[in-house]
């Protein structure tokens, strides 16, 4: 898997040129939980193959990211896996990205579903769901 840190609105255009996130993951990095005082400072995609997270706090265009990512959500990407979906879905109509595939898993959901216990970290559920005693949900997955 390759990996990738972008800044500048000219390397995430290259950067996306040439490959394939049409059906991804996509993460929201912020500065607090709260929807009414909180910035998007970065955004992570990952395809299966490539990774990477958009720096946009640091950027000297940030005005031109969110509009390259906006156009990314309307044109090329189809399906969406998201870790607590409703959050960044929020976090992308306060950015004015409000036009985003309607084919999205969330993983908080899912585990929600699948799992007895209240924990909801990522990496927790990760552990948890890779057990040797699978439930019956779990091994038709």
């Amino acid at each position: 898997m390759t990996l990738a840190v972008l800044k500048t609105l000219p390397d995430v255009e290259e950067y996306f040129q040439y490959r394939d996130f049409s059906v991804c993951s996509f993460d929201t990095e912020t500065t607090g939980l709260n929807y009414y005082t909180l910035d998007m400072i970065g955004c992570s995609f990952c395809n299966g193959e490539d990774a990477v997270y958009i720096d946009i706090f640091s950027s000297d265009n940030r005005e031109g990211i969110i509009s390259f990512i906006s156009d990314l959500f309307q044109k090329h990407i189809k399906f969406l896996i998201m870790h607590n979906a409703p959050f960044d879905l929020k976090v992308l109509h306060k950015e004015g990205i409000t036009e985003v595939t309607d084919k999205i898993f969330c993983t908080m959901t899912a585990a929600h579903l699948l799992t007895k216990t209240d924990q909801k970290d990522l990496k927790i559920l990760q552990r948890g769901i890779s057990t040797s005693n699978p439930s019956p949900i779990q091994r038709r997955l």
